[in-house]
């Protein structure tokens, strides 16, 4: 595991990834307020005696995603998943790739956010491996969908700027 910005990343060959991806500005200001407020108390907390200090930042993590999820499920301050041209964007791309670079396991469109799961297919790790690639299979496959999409569902809401939010 390692961190990038404030969230955690596993890049690990051979295994299935989950992912939330948020649209940019999804939290609004008070969910940000709260989740940093629910973080530092967290942090002053001391690490309970039967976990070592890798379970207890793994289990802070865990309940820092929980609230993160609970602004995203309940007070989101964008939802531009509502509209269903705009979903159908993200759901056809999530099958563009699927097959070719990534098997699909499972996926869920929220107003707000998506969940996806999907296994990176070896034969095509090992041609990105061999091109020298400088980010991993887990951060290719994902840059390619958020960028895709954010300009076409973009166009679709008349707007500019950035759609997802810099990390997933």
């Amino acid at each position: 595991m390692f961190w990038k910005r404030r969230l955690p990343h596993w890049d690990i060959d051979d295994v299935a990834y989950f992912v939330t991806a948020c649209l940019a500005d999804s939290i609004p200001a008070r969910g940000l307020l709260s989740i940093n407020q629910y973080r530092d108390k967290l942090d002053q907390q001391p690490r309970p005696a039967d976990l070592t200090p890798q379970q207890w930042s793994e289990k802070k993590a865990s309940l820092l995603f929980a609230e993160r999820e609970w602004w995203l499920d309940e007070k989101p301050a964008v939802r531009y998943f509502l509209d269903l041209d705009v979903a159908d964007v993200v759901q056809k791309s999530f099958y563009h790739f699927a097959g070719e670079r990534y098997k699909l396991l499972a996926y869920v469109i929220m107003p707000s956010h998506i969940h996806w799961l999907f296994l990176p297919l070896p034969d095509w790790c090992e041609e990105l491996s061999a091109r020298k690639h400088d980010r991993s299979s887990r951060e290719v496959i994902m840059h390619s969908l958020k960028s895709f999409t954010a300009n076409e569902c973009n166009q679709i809401l008349g707007r500019s700027g950035p759609f997802w939010q810099d990390e997933s």
